[in-house]
């Protein structure tokens, strides 16, 4: 092993990087490694990737969350809380083909196919408040 690599394993640091980690971190991310037989180094540009990912993810999901009408920010909420159309509609005194009519508008935008698919892609967000 070469004395840059030495150096960068004594401090914590990956090579080509510019963080430090916390020694805790580290050996957390030693242990993944290990049990995934991996190289610490790939296992946290992996995680880099994927956080990099679920954050543009996520960032493209405030942007349509921003596009629905309250109407459909209502009804969002409320699939995501696991209501059946039934129970938004009573919930919002609209019908229930105003409630479909809504969901297909909102899976639309979102590009997903069912209501289950929307509450899994939208599963980190906190709808609690909609519930009064």
């Amino acid at each position: 092993m070469s004395s840059l690599r030495h150096i960068l394993l004594d401090h914590r640091l990956l090579p080509g990087q510019i963080i430090r980690l916390d020694a805790r971190l580290y050996s957390l991310l030693e242990d993944i490694a290990a049990a995934q037989q991996r190289p610490v180094h790939d296992l946290v540009i992996a995680a880099l990737y994927a956080a990099v990912h679920t954050n543009q993810a996520q960032t493209g999901y405030d942007r349509l969350w921003d596009e629905l009408s309250p109407r459909g920010r209502e009804v969002t909420a409320l699939v995501c809380l696991g209501y059946t159309n039934q129970e938004i509609a009573q919930r919002l005194t609209i019908s229930i083909n105003t409630v479909r009519t809504h969901i297909r508008a909102v899976l639309d935008k979102f590009h997903v196919a069912s209501k289950a698919e929307l509450r899994l892609i939208l599963a980190e967000w906190d709808f609690d408040n909609w519930v009064e």
